[in-house]
């Protein structure tokens, strides 16, 4: 059992900073590109695109999280 919870410690430490990531790139992106959004631009949509997508990656990442933490 050792094992098991060594490996979910280096999984959650991971998943962590894997969360940290995805929060600071969210921050650099709503915030500095958010004067120049146009929405019928194809950069603008490839945008929202990006940040949509990273929005889901975090919340799927702290759904996992929360399962890991529950473990113990």
């Amino acid at each position: 059992m050792k094992t098991d919870e060594k490996a979910l410690y280096f999984i959650k430490e991971r998943l962590y900073d894997r969360r940290q990531g995805l929060l600071s790139d969210i921050d650099v992106l709503d915030h500095e590109y958010k004067e120049v959004y146009n929405p019928h631009d194809y950069s603008s949509g490839m945008f929202r695109g990006t940040t949509d997508q990273m929005k889901s990656e975090l919340d799927f990442i702290e759904k996992l999280i929360n399962d890991v933490e529950n473990y113990f």
